[in-house]
C-alpha cells in the first residue's frame, strides 16, 4: 500500500509544479484573463463564463470551469474577479483570485496598467474512489475520503495599449508559498508561471485583423508559445486560427448578440502526444455586459461602444437624427450669442466715441474687444505643466501686452468632459494660473493686466463622444480689451 500512496504523491506533485493554472482559449473573448491588469480598463462591467472539456474520448480528462467579472471603479481604477476549478481523473484544482488594476494615461489612446491580484489554490484528490488491493486496506484510504491542500500568493501583470497594439505580462503565484500534504513531511511550492501576450488590431473597412502571440512557461518546465489570427466583420461575427507549441490547432468562431451578449465556440485538435489520441478538446465562452460604459476608452474585450455597430434600426436611425438636431441647435445657439456679444461691443464703443459732453478724464471703462480661440497652448496629461511647444504662442501675446499698457488679458481654460465636474474645473483653473503666471514672469507686463479663469466643460465646442470632438473642447481661449477714455 506504501506504493500507492507513493504514486498519489508522485501525481499530485506533479500537478502542484506543472499544471497550477489550467490553460484556457477565454482571452479570446477577454484579454483580462491573460492580463488581469485590463480589468475595468475599458469602462465596461462585464463577465465571462467558459467550460472547457479536453482530449474528450480519454477517461479522466481535464474539464475546466471558469467564471470572470471585471470592471471599472472610476476612470483611472478597475476591479477583477475570477474563479477557476478543473478536475481531472480524482484529482481537482480551485483558484479563486480577485484583482485591482490602475489605468495611467498618457493620452487619449496610450494608456500603461498594473495590476495586484491576490490568489487562493486549493488542490484535492479524491480517495473514496481509489481501490486498494490486498488483505490489509491502508490507514489513509480507509479513515480520509479526500485529501486536501490550500495556499496563498499573490500575482502581479502589467498591460501596455498605444492605438491598436498591445502588450502585457502576468506572473502568477510570484511569492512561491510552500505548504504541507502531511505530517511527515512532503512540502510542495506553488511555482511561478511567466505568461506573455502581444496583439496589433488592423482596421480594413468594416473588417478587422487581429494577430496574436502568447508565451508561456513556469519553473522547472518547457517554454511554449502560441500564435493565432482573428478575423472580424463590423466587430459582431468573428473566426479565429491558432496553433500551440504542444501540438495542437486551434480553430473558434464566435458573435456578439444584442450588443450585450456574446458567444464563442472553440475546438482544439492535437496533432502530437497524448491530444492527438483524443477526439479534441471543445470549449464554449459566453460574455454578458452587465453595464456599458459613459465612456467607452478602448476595446479589452469583444465588447465595443454602442456607436460602433451598425446596426440601422428605424430607432437608431432616429437617436441619430435627435442627436444631429441637437448638435445643429447648439452650434447656432454658440454663433448667435458671439454675434451678439460683438454688437454689443460695438454699440458700446459708439456710444463712447459719440458722447462729446463727458469730462476731461472719466472713469476707465474695460470693453473686450478680441477674441481668440486656439489649442496651440498644450498641458501635459491631467497636469498645468506648459509644453514648450506653447511658448511661442504665448510669447506673441506677451510682445502685445509689453507694447501697451492699456491692454488686458483675459485667459479661458476649457476641458472635455472625460473626468468629472469638478476634476475638470480645477484642472482648468490650475492651467489657466499656469498661462498667467508665465506672462507675469515676462519684464513690463503688470498683473492688473491679466485676468484668468478655469472653465471646466462647459461650452463644448465639438463633440464629447469622439476623440475629434474632445481634441477641439480641450481648448484656451484669449480675450483681449482696451481702456477706453
Amino acid at each position: 500500500m506504501k506504493r500507492i500512496i507513493f504514486v498519489f504523491f508522485i501525481i499530485f506533485s506533479q500537478i502542484v509544479y506543472g499544471q497550477q493554472i489550467p490553460i484556457n482559449s477565454q482571452y479570446l473573448m477577454n484579454n483580462t484573463s491573460f492580463v488581469p491588469a485590463w480589468s475595468g480598463y475599458n469602462g465596461n462591467i462585464e463577465s465571462f463564463l467558459t467550460y472547457r472539456q479536453s482530449w474528450l474520448g480519454v477517461a479522466g480528462a481535464p474539464k475546466l470551469g471558469m467564471f470572470n467579472i471585471n470592471g471599472a471603479l472610476n476612470d483611472n481604477m478597475g476591479l477583477g474577479f475570477l474563479l477557476m476549478t478543473e478536475k481531472t481523473g480524482n484529482f481537482s484544482q480551485n483558484y479563486i483570485t480577485a484583482t485591482y488594476a490602475y489605468h495611467l494615461y498618457f493620452s487619449e489612446n496610450t494608456c500603461l496598467s498594473a495590476g495586484i491580484s491576490p490568489l487562493f489554490f486549493k488542490n484535492q484528490i479524491n480517495l473514496s474512489s481509489i481501490e486498494s488491493y490486498g488483505t490489509q486496506l491502508d490507514p489513509m484510504l480507509q479513515n480520509v475520503d479526500y485529501l486536501t491542500v490550500t495556499a496563498f500568493d499573490l500575482g502581479i501583470s502589467l498591460g501596455f495599449k498605444t492605438g491598436d497594439f498591445s502588450a502585457g505580462v502576468s506572473v502568477p503565484q510570484t511569492i512561491g508559498m510552500t505548504f504541507r500534504i502531511n505530517d511527515e513531511g512532503n512540502n510542495f511550492a506553488l511555482k511561478r508561471h511567466y505568461f506573455g501576450f502581444l496583439s496589433y488590431q488592423a482596421n480594413i473597412s468594416k473588417w478587422q485583423v487581429t494577430p496574436t502571440a502568447i508565451v508561456r512557461t513556469t519553473e522547472q518546465s518547457p517554454f511554449n508559445y502560441g500564435g493565432s489570427v482573428m478575423v472580424k466583420y463590423k466587430g459582431r461575427i468573428w473566426s479565429n486560427l491558432g496553433y500551440n507549441a504542444d501540438n495542437s490547432i486551434l480553430f473558434s468562431v464566435g458573435a456578439l448578440s444584442n450588443n450585450n451578449i456574446a458567444i464563442s465556440y472553440s475546438y482544439e485538435i492535437g496533432i502530437g502526444g497524448l491530444s492527438r489520441a483524443s477526439m479534441g478538446s471543445h470549449e464554449i465562452t459566453l460574455g454578458f455586459l452587465i453595464k456599458p460604459a459613459k465612456i467607452f476608452k478602448h476595446n479589452a474585450t469583444v465588447f465595443m461602444p454602442q456607436q460602433s455597430f451598425d446596426v440601422q434600426t428605424d430607432d437608431n436611425l432616429a437617436q441619430k437624427v435627435a442627436v444631429l438636431d441637437e448638435q445643429i441647435k447648439r452650434e447656432q445657439q454658440q454663433r448667435k450669442d458671439k454675434d451678439t456679444d460683438l454688437q454689443q461691443q460695438i454699440d458700446s464703443i459708439k456710444s463712447v466715441l459719440g458722447n462729446t459732453s463727458a469730462p476731461a478724464n472719466p472713469t476707465s471703462t474695460t470693453h473686450w474687444l478680441q477674441r481668440i480661440v486656439t489649442q496651440n497652448i498644450t498641458f501635459g496629461l491631467m497636469s498645468d505643466k506648459i509644453y514648450s511647444s506653447s511658448f511661442s504662442e504665448l510669447d506673441k501675446y506677451a510682445k502685445k501686452l509689453r507694447q501697451d499698457a492699456d491692454l488686458k488679458i483675459k485667459i479661458l481654460v476649457y476641458t472635455d468632459n472625460l473626468f468629472s465636474e469638478e476634476v475638470n474645473k480645477n484642472m482648468s483653473q490650475r492651467r489657466a494660473k499656469a498661462i498667467a503666471d508665465y506672462l507675469l514672469a515676462k519684464p513690463g507686463i503688470s498683473a492688473e493686466q491679466i485676468e484668468y479663469e478655469g472653465m471646466g466643460s462647459v461650452d463644448p465646442i465639438g463633440d464629447n463622444t469622439t476623440p475629434e470632438g474632445r481634441e477641439k473642447n480641450n481648448r484656451v481661449e484669449i480675450l483681449f480689451s482696451k481702456k477706453v477714455f
